[in-house]
């Protein structure tokens, strides 16, 4: 019996997604599939498969909706918000969608919301403030999705005005490239690993052009990297907007998948080599 008035109490309450309904109500096309997804969005057992699916349909969308209407800001939240809460999920698969329809999302607001970032500012800076407090698996997805933060970094340097908040940014940026780098280093280094399995002796110019192909994620750079990333971090120049800048100039460093397809337009045999003796 107290369960049963638990749950018709809770249907009485209004629902936290109601302005997901409000933004798009002059919409009557529309009405009938949000009112299913915040149906769905109530539910205390969240069916996130179906959710993050129709989330990011509605989203993207009715973000031109969203951007013009008195209640969009609140509406964007919502939307960051969700996504937030897929991303912990105790189910892997979910948290990538999660992440993915996120970075999508934010690539959305920058590339097609107004010039003024400034009224995007309060979700932007909570969003990412909660993207660099992710426990260690799920940031590692973060890190390893195509839709890269640093990508996201510039174009809101594109778009903002040097007094824009980007604390949380820098923080998140920060943590980003260190897990990227420091990645990198728990592998073995790429020249004596690609050494190492190949049996093909390579002359002294293929073996400097491969030194340069692979010095990106060489030790020696990736060190050098995270020794200049900490010392932003500490250093006493109090201008974000300026932290940001030098942030965004450092170099993010692709997955060992794209280095393969990179040396094997250069060094196909050696490639082939090491690929089959994985």
């Amino acid at each position: 019996m107290g369960i049963e008035k638990t749950s018709n109490l809770h249907s009485l309450l209004p629902s936290k997604y109601e302005v997901l309904k409000e933004v798009v109500n002059g919409y009557p096309s529309l009405l009938n599939s949000i009112d299913q997804l915040v149906f769905k969005l109530d539910q205390h057992q969240k069916e996130w498969g179906i959710i993050l699916e129709e989330l990011r349909t509605y989203a993207l969308t009715n973000f031109y909706l969203h951007n013009h209407h008195d209640k969009g800001i609140e509406a964007i939240k919502i939307i960051v918000d969700v996504f937030l809460e897929a991303v912990y999920s105790p189910d892997k698969n979910i948290q990538e969608i999660a992440i993915d329809g996120l970075l999508f999302y934010l690539d959305k607001i920058l590339s097609d919301g107004d010039q003024d970032v400034q009224k995007y500012s309060a979700v932007l800076a909570n969003c990412f403030r909660k993207l660099s407090d992710l426990p260690e698996r799920q940031f590692f997805l973060l890190t390893v999705n195509p839709r890269q933060i640093k990508k996201l970094g510039k174009k809101m340097l594109e778009k903002i005005s040097q007094d824009f908040e980007v604390k949380t940014l820098n923080e998140l940026l920060f943590r980003y490239l260190l897990t990227t780098y420091e990645c990198w280093l728990r592998e073995e280094d790429p020249i004596i690993y690609f050494k190492r399995r190949t049996s093909h002796i390579l002359r002294e110019s293929e073996y400097k052009g491969l030194e340069e192909l692979l010095y990106p994620v060489s030790y020696a750079n990736l060190k050098g990297l995270i020794i200049y990333l900490n010392s932003l971090k500490e250093s006493e120049d109090g201008d974000p907007y300026n932290r940001l800048k030098e942030l965004l100039k450092l170099r993010d460093i692709c997955r060992w998948s794209d280095f393969m397809r990179i040396l094997s337009a250069f060094y196909p045999r050696q490639v082939k080599e090491v690929k089959t003796s994985l």
